[in-house]
């Protein structure tokens, strides 16, 4: 074919104590894991975007009051 289509693959990252917490676990996995991360286009702009997505649900009824969803959405504000 005039294409090549990506195979699937694996990695495997060995760690040690990362966050120097005198213990190796999960923590420690997910810090070197950020080193291997698959970041997909445009993961930088989602905290920019979560508030607009909240009220929106299939058929265009939202699932909260408005104000409730205004409330959420002042919340995710301030998080962000």
């Amino acid at each position: 074919p005039a294409y090549t289509q990506e195979l699937p693959s694996a990695k495997v990252v060995i760690t040690e104590d990362a966050n120097a917490d005198h213990k190796v676990d999960w923590q420690d996995g997910a810090i070197a894991y950020r080193s291997i991360m698959n970041n997909p286009q445009g993961w930088e702009k989602v905290k920019d975007i979560t508030a607009y997505r909240i009220a929106m649900n299939f058929g265009s009824q939202a699932q909260n009051p408005f104000l409730m969803t205004l409330d959420g959405i002042k919340k995710i504000n301030l998080h962000t």
